[in-house]
């Protein structure tokens, strides 16, 4: 039987944790949105691994070590900061969306318009992968 309430964990600059589980890494996620997806993302019965960098964080290495990790990588790129030339990098890797600017849709093909359902759908993929 499967455990459906396993506590998800968010990892912030200079922490990290190398455990088992989907690696998430959020950047620039407003404090509201995060909660607002672990909410909807409580009860799922996949342990998620989210790295969170905000527009305050300096660490960069962290940032590039995380993003090279991660499963997926999700950027809120409507405020510009400087966080922008790492941003600029990470947005042409294949497992980077991006939201905020529908503009960049255009160069980069991550464009979504609902980062917490790309999550949804993203935990119900490895799911489907986990029990064909």
């Amino acid at each position: 039987m499967e455990k459906t309430n396993l506590e998800h964990l968010v990892i912030t600059p200079p922490d990290r944790y190398h455990g088992e589980g989907p690696k998430i890494l959020w950047v620039d996620w407003p404090l509201d949105m995060i909660e607002r997806c672990l909410n909807a993302l409580r009860g799922s019965p996949v342990k998620l691994l989210f790295h969170a960098y905000s527009p305050l964080d300096r660490d960069v290495r962290w940032l590039m070590d995380v993003a090279h990790q991660a499963d997926i990588i999700i950027m809120d790129m409507t405020a510009g900061n400087h966080n922008d030339v790492i941003k600029g990098h990470l947005i042409a890797m294949d497992k980077t969306f991006h939201f905020g600017r529908k503009d960049l849709g255009d160069i980069f093909p991550g464009y979504i318009e609902d980062p917490q359902g790309k999550m949804l759908v993203w935990v119900g993929e490895i799911m489907d992968k986990r029990n064909p």
